[in-house]
């Protein structure tokens, strides 16, 4: 008789409680695995509503500085004209939701002009973004204050107007509504709990929504984030454990007024209590325990059944084949192994580790080609990308100065005109070519030309903005795109590479020096109308030799219609 301890049944059960230790090592695994997905999950869903959030105000303070920009262009704003000015506020802060008021003050900080009326005696002169934007002559922003003329909190944004003489006549301001934050914040899609934070640039908190205390205006940031900032961390979600409170999950960034601004004008905060993010994760935890406590039960059960058929030692020879295939191996079967079902599967299980492993000799094979020729291909490929790139930069760049060649011109040229008429925005088309360029060549050479247009082309660049576009046209002739530019801007841009090219002699490669001047011609498409693309060319082309004319060296704006007369 067997004993009760070397039963099979025995065996398998004892085994199978014994496998039921690492079983429940598994189950605290994935419960602890559970909490940190929750975890996961919540800094992911911050981290994309804070970035959505603060795309959402770079999208406004973009969209704000540009309107700025363009009231700040209009002749009334540079003459202080409030009856012509007026309107045009009061229609912009319709226009946007988010503004509380935009306003005019002149160089000594007194009211001029105000969407929303202001009050007697208002001066801006000792206001942060009124120094700021005459300070650094650009866009500026101020500190969080509540307006005395709208009595709301908002933080102020600034421009400065500057006459036809380039002089300071005044600041243009316009008054962010921060309550605009909570229509925001309800769009992001944090869940009931979370919060939305706004700091100013020295860590005062300006506005918490939704505010559920009334108390949370005026306090400073917390260390752990304050000390999350100063290291240089300027974005990101941590987990905030507070003393005697729940942690709370935070994502924040800065934000810049400008991309490559150094200085930040606030962060964007957004939090959700670790409970509140745990609650769905919870549930999942209970749910878990119950399955696995009735998995276990339903194992340990089916395991007693089991233990009654003697099957052990041929699935343990069944094991060893599966392992024997697994290692690319042919596993033989015991003579003795019987003739039943598992006798019949062990041996047709034999039969196919050999057939497996004749194919896996002729796969290894197949696969060593394929990766020779993988490799050859991807040489092949990085090979023939290179060539399209360098076949693509000739087709459209001139070969000796590097510059856009007449070809990549006329497609720039016709992109801008159309890009004009469809959006409105004016540009400024330059022409320029070199005087008495013959006479260089005749004199030094045509190496010595060569020499000075290649200079002339690196000069070029380095006067030109990020948008604006250098073009070789023709011989010794060039143009210049000027993107959203008007006529008196570009003509700004013209003459500071007129200057540029004639106070820098060219060197020669025999030590030698000449010296290049040029004669620019300039024509404005204006924004809006259907300007025909040759008709702004041959304004810009009789512009240019106008100023030849005129002695040379000098740049010409083409004034009235553009059609010829």
């Amino acid at each position: 008789m067997i004993k009760w301890f070397d039963r099979i049944g025995f065996k398998v059960l004892f085994s199978f409680v014994a496998a039921i230790l690492p079983l429940i090592s598994i189950i605290i695994y994935l419960n602890n695995h559970i909490h940190q997905d929750a975890i996961g999950h919540a800094c992911n869903l911050l981290s994309r509503a804070v970035f959505e959030a603060v795309a959402e105000q770079n999208s406004v303070v973009s969209e704000l500085r540009d309107r700025l920009r363009q009231l700040a262009g209009l002749p009334a704003a540079q003459a202080l004209d409030s009856p012509a000015l007026e309107p045009a506020l009061r229609e912009l802060k319709s226009q946007k939701p988010y503004l509380s008021n935009i306003f005019l003050c002149n160089s000594q900080g007194e009211l001029v002009a105000s969407a929303v009326p202001g009050y007697v005696g208002f001066n801006a002169s000792n206001r942060k973004y009124f120094r700021d934007a005459l300070q650094r002559k650009g866009f500026s922003f101020g500190h969080y204050v509540v307006s005395k003329v709208t009595q709301t909190p908002v933080m102020h944004f600034s421009i400065p107007v500057y006459d036809n003489a380039q002089q300071p006549v005044g600041v243009l301001v316009a008054a962010l509504n921060l309550e605009s934050y909570g229509r925001l914040f309800d769009k992001l899609g944090v869940p009931e709990g979370g919060f939305l934070d706004l700091f100013d640039c020295e860590g005062l908190r300006l506005l918490r929504y939704p505010d559920t205390t009334g108390r949370s205006l005026n306090r400073t940031m917390a260390p752990d984030l304050r000390a999350r900032i100063a290291s240089g961390k300027g974005t990101g979600p941590f987990v905030e454990a507070k003393a005697g409170q729940g942690a709370t999950i935070l994502a924040y960034r800065q934000l810049r007024a400008e991309p490559d601004d150094p200085q930040p004008y606030g962060t964007l905060v957004i939090g959700l209590p670790v409970a509140v993010a745990m609650s769905a994760a919870n549930q999942r935890l209970c749910i878990s325990g119950v399955v696995s406590t009735a998995s276990v039960a339903a194992a340990i059960l089916v395991a007693v059944l089991l233990g009654r058929v003697v099957i052990v030692g041929r699935l343990r020879v069944l094991a060893d084949l599966v392992t024997a295939v697994e290692q690319n191996r042919i596993c033989p079967l015991p003579h003795d192994f019987g003739h039943d079902e598992i006798g019949l599967l062990g041996r047709r299980f034999t039969a196919l580790s050999r057939e497996l492993h004749e194919k896996n000799l002729k796969l290894a094979e197949t696969m060593e080609t394929l990766s020779r020729e993988k490799a050859r291909l991807e040489a092949t490929v990085v090979q023939l990308g290179r060539a399209q790139a360098k076949v693509a930069f000739q087709a459209n760049h001139d070969a000796l100065t590097g510059l856009g060649n007449r070809r990549s011109f006329n497609e720039r040229f016709h992109q801008e005109c159309a890009r004009s008429r469809r959006s409105g925005s004016p540009f400024t088309l330059v022409l320029f070519d070199i005087d008495d360029f013959k006479v260089v060549n005749d004199t030094y050479g045509h190496w010595a030309g060569d020499e000075a247009l290649r200079f002339l082309a690196g000069r070029t660049r380095e006067c030109l903005r990020e948008t604006d576009a250098a073009f070789r046209v023709g011989g010794e002739e060039f143009a210049l795109i000027l993107p959203d530019t008007p006529g008196e801007q570009g003509l700004v841009v013209a003459e500071r590479l007129r200057k540029a090219l004639a106070a820098a002699p060219v060197p020669l490669a025999d030590g030698g020096q000449v010296r290049l001047t040029v004669s620019c011609g300039l024509a404005t498409c204006p924004g809006g109308l259907d300007t025909a693309e040759k008709d702004l060319y041959k304004a810009a082309d009789r512009a240019m030799y106008q100023a030849k004319s005129l002695g040379k060296n000098r740049c010409l704006l083409h004034a009235g219609p553009l059609t010829a007369a």
